[in-house]
């Protein structure tokens, strides 16, 4: 009944006498923060529409934060920290792994499909471990065409909400990965480099999505 790739058994759902509906709490990991739930008249997955149209996700992005997964994607041995050169706005240059994250997947699944989508390869759930900080970002630019207020004004801009996982992959297993067409390159970069960076170098939001994800990963093992 329920579709979920978090390690643990699925719990039962418990009836909710006020409104007459199940509520099954999802299987979490000890690495992962996040407590999800599934609130229906049965106790399983509602469904979601998994793809909508360039024309309404852009009105979404007007008015909407778009909630995001992304992965800080380290190696142990050398400390380096993987980074994309983005192709697309709103972040053209030097980012995380990551993604929209789609209604009906928990954080986890979310993870491990922005991973294969945008590296090709696919990860256990049980390593990743969830940074449990949020980074709200606001851009005023996005990919997708501006569109229109309620008053008549251009909306061009986008407002992300992402949670972040941080995972340990070797160098060596990356360095043969083939990027999707969002990336113009991916880069292993030492984190000195990237905490003691000059700044304007990198975004801040970066920076500290790098220092919080080594400093819980390092709490973790």
């Amino acid at each position: 009944m329920i579709n979920n790739n978090q390690s643990g058994a699925a719990n039962p759902p418990i009836y909710l006498k006020e409104t007459h509906k199940y509520v099954t709490a999802l299987p979490r990991s000890s690495r992962t923060t996040t407590r999800s739930y599934i609130t229906s008249a049965t106790g399983s997955t509602p469904h979601y529409e998994s793809f909508i149209s360039d024309d309404a996700y852009a009105e979404a992005l007007s008015g909407l934060v778009m909630k995001c997964v992304d992965i800080i994607v380290i190696d142990p041995a050398t400390t380096s920290v993987l980074l994309g050169t983005r192709q697309q706005e709103p972040q053209p240059g030097l980012w995380v792994i990551g993604g929209r994250k789609r209604a009906g997947e928990t954080h986890i699944e979310a993870a491990q499909k922005n991973i294969k989508r945008e590296l090709g390869i696919q990860v256990n759930a049980d390593d990743l471990i969830e940074v449990g900080i949020e980074y709200d970002t606001m851009f005023d630019t996005r990919a997708l065409p501006p569109t229109k207020d309620h008053i008549g004004q251009l909306v061009a801009g986008c407002h992300t909400n992402s949670s972040t996982f941080v995972i340990a992959l070797d160098v060596s297993l990356v360095q043969s990965i083939r990027h999707n067409d969002e990336y113009a390159g991916l880069h292993w970069i030492s984190l000195k480099q990237i905490i003691e960076a000059t700044p304007g170098d990198f975004h801040p939001a970066l920076i500290d999505m790098v220092r919080d994800g080594v400093a819980r990963y390092s709490m973790a093992i």
